[in-house]
């Protein structure tokens, strides 16, 4: 799912390796679903397609993946570099470990989910979210990153410093060298656009997985505009069929501009010169 140059996938780990799961649009909601199969292991990649950094808050079943706590926009996010992208396997536990996000089903014996676990309820199961903000640098900054780019020389301006900060979290992961967090501010993540009571019952949560090394470090940086809000769903293969989702539909054939190869177009039967 894309907003604002800003990407969001779930990525399925498996026996035959990793792959990024297909999106499906409900045709009454019009909302993003993912299918989550019980006891798949996933990742949240977040991809940034800008030229400069941001600030992505990530929740699930509406809770923060650094914290635990229920997710709002004041909750720690990844600061992710300008076209970087980068994995985040799971709940943050501290700063080297990280517990796996799996798919999670309620049993007789319990619900399995971290969310139900920790005392939060299941009211927001099945969600993913994310919530990205632009870096606030000042002028100055800006102007010289834009002359060491296009090799022109610089001259002094005002530097204009925001009065937003915060302190962040670099965090090392194989996508990137630049994931991070920080802990910013501003109102509550949106809830989604149609009430619980239209919607089928969820069946599937976010469990806290097994150890992972995800290391982490505090870095600095301060919070500009808001760059791009989104929501994916995620249900079992019986459950996405309730919310009106044709998961057997086969995908698309991929479209082509352009075929490489030939020397001219070919006339069509009975053309003459």
């Amino acid at each position: 799912m894309k907003t604002g140059n800003v990407t969001l996938s779930v990525v399925i780990k498996g026996s035959n390796g990793q792959h990024v799961a297909r999106e499906f649009v409900s045709p009454r909601e019009r909302q993003t679903f993912v299918e989550g199969r019980e006891g798949s292991s996933f990742a949240l990649r977040i991809r940034n397609d800008n030229p400069f950094r941001i600030l992505a808050i990530l929740s699930v079943d509406g809770l923060s993946t650094i914290g635990g706590e229920r997710a709002t926009p004041k909750s720690p996010g990844y600061v992710v570099e300008a076209h970087g992208t980068f994995d985040v396997p799971g709940w943050k536990v501290d700063s080297g470990t990280a517990a796996e996000f799996f798919f999670a089903a309620s049993k007789d014996v319990g619900d399995e989910s971290y969310a139900v676990q920790m005392g939060h309820g299941d009211q927001n199961k099945g969600t993913i979210g994310l919530i990205a903000y632009r870096e606030d640098v000042p002028r100055r900054q800006t102007a010289m990153a834009l002359a060491a780019r296009t090799g022109t020389p610089f001259r002094s301006m005002p530097m204009t410093v925001g009065s937003r900060g915060g302190q962040a979290m670099k965090s090392a992961s194989p996508q990137s060298a630049s994931a991070m967090l920080s802990a910013s501010s501003a109102s509550s993540i949106h809830e989604p656009t149609s009430s619980q009571e239209d919607l089928p019952e969820k069946t599937l949560g976010t469990g806290f997985g097994k150890a992972v090394g995800f290391e982490t470090t505090n870095v600095a940086f301060r919070r500009g505009g808001l760059v791009a809000q989104m929501e994916i769903w995620y249900e079992n293969r019986r459950g996405l069929k309730r919310f009106g989702i044709d998961v057997d539909r086969p995908v698309p054939a991929r479209r082509q501009a352009f075929d490489i190869g030939g020397d001219g177009c070919p006339p069509p039967p009975g053309w003459n010169r």
